[in-house]
């Protein structure tokens, strides 16, 4: 069980490093995506949408 335990940490450990290594692309670009996603269909939904 402490061997799995150990493997399993560094695996996490390894990958955190990564995504910390590269963040401005793990990170950047689907925030992106969804603030240009809210943008533009907002604004092509909400103009057709009429309150009554």
């Amino acid at each position: 069980m402490h061997t799995q335990f150990i493997i399993f940490m560094t695996i996490v450990r390894r990958e955190m490093n990564r995504i910390f290594r590269i963040w401005t692309q793990t990170l950047i670009p689907p925030v992106l995506n969804q603030s240009l996603y809210f943008v533009i269909f907002g604004g092509v939904v909400g103009a057709n949408i009429a309150i009554s």
